[in-house]
């Protein structure tokens, strides 16, 4: 049991002690408390002491009754608050776990991002390598042009020399051909010439034939004299 305690107050000038179980700051309050209301009623009117606290105690009672109003309000305001706190942490934890599903899906989204982007990237580069190797075959294809068009300038240039080299063999076969024609000619004619010449020779070794001076007479040696000048002549014909 708890010990009760004695307290000395002032309650519209006369001393009380008061004894109770509360803290003694707690009862010196309250005393202060009935005071300043039978002083305040005092003022107002001369009624005795005990009409005073009369007053003072209904004072009091109405302040208590409007606390006790204004508390039933608070309270019920409180549980409002209370259910509507309820609402608000039921929605709030909703709202949170929305948020962490939210939050979860904005990672994965990020992720996704993320790989998208470095996709991107790699494709990008791909972009740009392919860029270059396309630039580099049109270069290579250009050089190429080049070296065709030299090519065909080369390939028509030796179809020229070509045409013009079949055109000196044609050339040279036709000259082939009449200088084969002018050696056999030649070749005939020395056949001729070869023909002619042993007829010659062996006319000339019949005139040559000259009989011994006791067989020739003055005649024989004229006619032997003309006969060997006309075979000069015919010789030198030949020749």
């Amino acid at each position: 049991m708890t010990e009760k305690k004695s307290v000395t107050v002032t309650i519209y000038k006369n001393e009380y002690t008061l004894k109770g179980e509360a803290e003694p700051q707690h009862i010196i309050d309250l005393a202060h408390y009935v005071d300043a209301k039978m002083t305040d009623m005092g003022r107002k009117s001369s009624a005795p002491a005990d009409k005073i606290a009369i007053l003072a105690a209904m004072n009091i009672a109405d302040d208590l009754r409007r606390l006790e109003k204004t508390n039933a309000y608070n309270l019920t305001l409180i549980e409002s608050l209370e259910k509507n706190l309820e609402e608000i942490k039921s929605a709030t934890d909703t709202t949170i776990k929305n948020a962490a599903v939210q939050n979860e899906q904005s990672n994965q989204l990020r992720e996704q991002l993320s790989e998208e982007k470095q996709k991107y990237q790699a494709v990008a580069q791909q972009r740009n390598q392919a860029d270059k190797l396309i630039e580099e075959l049109k270069r290579q294809l250009e050089e190429l042009n080049i070296e065709l068009e030299r090519l065909k300038s080369g390939f028509n240039s030796s179809q020229t020399e070509t045409m013009e080299l079949q055109n000196a063999l044609t050339d040279q076969g036709r000259k082939r051909e009449v200088a084969e024609a002018e050696v056999k000619n030649l070749k005939n004619q020395c056949e001729s010439l070869d023909f002619k010449l042993a007829e010659t020779k062996e006319s000339l070794e019949k005139a040559l034939r000259f009989p011994t001076p006791a067989q020739l007479t003055e005649n024989d040696f004229i006619i032997s004299e003309e006969k060997l000048s006309h075979l000069i002549k015919k010789i030198e014909a030949v020749l």
